[in-house]
């Protein structure tokens, strides 16, 4: 996970911990509702601000067809004590920038941000011979893509799921504490989604964690069957992958 603070929360702790990188790493900075994200030098960021968020941008990202793109992984949390929380592996958000990556111009936010206008995966080149004309979903668009390039696609998703296992472990606790407010943590649930940025060398870097993330198909209608995917599955139980806090990694 890339370097990330709260403002004005963390300032010290930025301060301190910024010494320790290189000067020529640039920061994402923005709101806590998303909006005015764009990319700074050290010198050019205000730390006074309120209500916002600093994250160090990951400088090389892997491209496809001259496009940088995010994956948004969906989670389901069913019980908070005992913590059970569900990664829907079959499917997953693909979204990439609406303009090219190089060169690299900190200017032009549409080339390194991916916004609502996002360019869906069946515009992309290099992705329409799986997706549009064999018909694969966009997990497997992007892994046949990865494996025809000589890359260890399932590698990306075994990190993911071991991020995804990472995060909640580190939470549990605060989670506990800000569902104390319920009568029972056993029953419940939330969805999210964990966005992630994959890079030249096929690190993933977890970028945020969405809470109920949108799932209307109104922009894109294409991606209606995906999000009844999202939605139903946990009616209908479909190959998931459950991490329980009390029996580590298990399948469903």
């Amino acid at each position: 996970m890339p370097r990330s603070y709260r403002l004005p929360q963390d300032v010290g702790l930025f301060k301190k911990e910024v010494l320790q990188v290189s000067d020529d790493t640039l920061w994402v900075m923005k709101s806590n509702e998303h909006r005015g994200i764009r990319v700074h030098q050290l010198s050019q960021l205000d730390l006074q601000s309120t209500n916002s968020f600093v994250q160090q941008f990951i400088r090389h990202p892997l491209l496809i067809s001259g496009r940088k793109f995010d994956v948004g992984l969906y989670v389901a949390i069913t019980s908070v004590q005992p913590l059970r929380v569900y990664v829907y592996n079959e499917e997953v958000l693909l979204r990439f920038c609406a303009k090219d990556y190089d060169p690299f111009d900190a200017g032009n936010v549409e080339s390194y941000v991916v916004g609502d206008d996002y360019t869906p995966t069946w515009k992309i080149p290099a992705l329409q011979q799986f997706y549009n004309g064999q018909m694969l979903s966009h997990k497997q668009t992007l892994m046949t893509y990865l494996t025809n390039q000589g890359r260890n696609a399932h590698q990306v998703w075994d990190d993911m799921n071991k991020v995804v296992v990472m995060v909640m472990l580190q939470f549990e606790s605060s989670l506990y504490k800000a569902t104390k407010v319920f009568a029972d943590v056993s029953h419940f649930f939330e969805l999210v989604r964990f966005d992630f940025v994959i890079d030249s060398n096929l690190k993933v870097w977890l970028m945020e964690v969405n809470m109920s993330p949108n799932l209307s198909s109104a922009h894109f209608t294409a991606n209606a069957v995906m999000y009844e995917q999202v939605q139903y599955v946990w009616l209908l139980w479909l190959p998931l992958i459950i991490f329980c806090r009390c029996c580590s990694i298990c399948s469903v």
